[in-house]
């Protein structure tokens, strides 16, 4: 499954067209979370590639967030792509952490 996540968010990252500069992809998005508190935000998002993962960054993550609630890799966490563009990031039992989807200027 973890296989799974990197190329869902591959995928995206691949759909949207997003630059890759040293190995580092940056973007604006707008995140919204559900747990552990519900909170919507836009923020800059960094994806670094790693040997067997990656990492994606929420740089501007609120206060209201506890501490750790900024960076998720796909060995960790579980990926999905939907049909409406949006990111999903979940955890292990299924439960919807945050989702993901470009900002519009």
């Amino acid at each position: 499954m973890l296989k799974n996540s990197r190329e869902q968010l591959l995928n995206f990252i691949s759909h949207h067209q997003l630059k890759k500069e040293n190995g580092i992809i940056c973007f604006d998005a707008h995140v919204r979370f559900f747990e552990p508190v519900a909170v919507n935000t836009f923020s800059e998002i960094q994806i670094i590639s790693l040997p067997f993962e990656h990492a994606l960054y929420v740089i501007n993550c609120p206060d209201s967030l506890p501490q750790g609630c900024d960076v998720y890799s796909t060995s960790r966490f579980n990926f999905s792509k939907e049909e409406d563009e949006e990111l999903i990031i979940t955890a292990g039992e299924g439960q919807k952490i945050l989702t993901l989807s470009l900002k519009k200027t």
